[in-house]
C-alpha cells in the first residue's frame, strides 16, 4: 500500500503511470504519460491518451498491472530509487542530470529543459556536420518569413534581415 501526497486518486494515476512505463516500449509510453499529464484529470485521461497513442495496447492491461501486485512491485521498485537518491530528494520535481542534483541544474531544467539539454549536450564532429545539413535541408530559404535567418546560396552564413525584437527560440 502507498501514500501520496494528494491522495487515492493521484495514487492510481502513479500506478497507471508505472505499469504504462513497464508495458509500453519505443517511445510510445512518454507521449501517453505526457498526454495523462497534460489533461485536467490523469486518471480520466488515461484510457483515451493509451488509445490515442498507443492503440495496440488495451487498457484493460493497464488497470490490471495498476491494482495488482505487479503494479504494486514496479512502484515498490521505484520507491526504492527514489529512496536511493543522494542526494535525498526534497520536493518534487527532483529533476537530476547523469545522477547529479543542483539547485542550478534544477532551476535551468525548470526554466527549458530544452536549452539545458543543448547546452549539456556535446555532439561529435561528424553528427554535428550532419545535424547541420539535415536541418538546412529542411529550411525553405526562398519563403523564409521576414525576420528569420535566411542562408546564403552555399548554406555556410546565416544573416538575419530585421531584428527579432527580444524574441528568443529559448524560453
Amino acid at each position: 500500500q502507498f501514500t501520496c501526497q494528494h491522495g487515492s486518486d493521484e495514487c492510481l494515476g502513479n500506478m497507471i503511470e508505472t505499469c504504462v512505463l513497464n508495458k509500453l516500449k519505443g517511445g510510445a509510453q512518454y507521449v501517453v504519460i505526457f498526454c495523462m499529464e497534460a489533461a485536467d484529470d490523469v486518471v480520466k485521461a488515461a484510457e483515451s491518451c493509451l488509445a490515442l497513442f498507443s492503440p495496440e495496447t488495451r487498457f484493460d492491461d493497464i488497470m490490471a498491472c495498476a491494482n495488482g501486485d505487479e503494479g504494486n512491485q514496479l512502484m515498490h521498485q521505484n520507491a526504492k530509487k527514489t529512496d536511493a537518491l543522494q542526494p535525498q530528494h526534497e520536493y518534487v520535481p527532483w529533476i537530476t542530470v547523469n545522477g547529479e542534483h543542483t539547485d542550478d541544474l534544477q532551476k535551468k531544467a525548470m526554466g527549458s529543459l530544452f536549452q539545458l539539454v543543448c547546452s549539456l549536450y556535446t555532439p561529435s564532429a561528424a553528427c554535428n556536420e550532419q545535424i547541420k545539413r539535415k536541418q538546412l535541408k529542411q529550411f525553405n530559404t526562398t519563403n523564409a518569413p521576414s525576420g528569420l535567418p535566411k542562408f546564403n546560396r552555399n548554406f555556410s552564413s546565416v544573416q538575419i534581415t530585421q531584428p527579432l525584437h527580444g524574441a528568443s527560440i529559448f524560453s
